[in-house]
């Protein structure tokens, strides 16, 4: 995802659905772990992953890649 403001949004709705604050630090781990996928991939899989999330905390970037593996996956990983 290279729209970095997109994926604050995105960050920033999840983080207020459960109640958690995001550092700097953590928002750079979630941009650096999906910087590889496209902007409209990413976004689908949050939108895919509120509807299934049954967990109380805030999901992992691993969650979220979760819903678009293996429908999408990046050629060098």
């Amino acid at each position: 995802m290279q729209n970095k403001e997109r994926l604050l949004e995105l960050l920033s709705i999840t983080a207020e659905m459960f109640n958690t604050e995001l550092s700097e630090g953590i928002i750079e781990v979630y941009y650096q772990t999906f910087k590889d996928y496209p902007d409209e991939v990413i976004e689908k899989a949050f939108f895919d992953m509120f509807k299934t999330y049954k967990y109380p905390t805030m999901p992992k970037p691993a969650d979220i890649i979760g819903t678009i593996k293996p429908r999408y996956s990046i050629p060098h990983c």
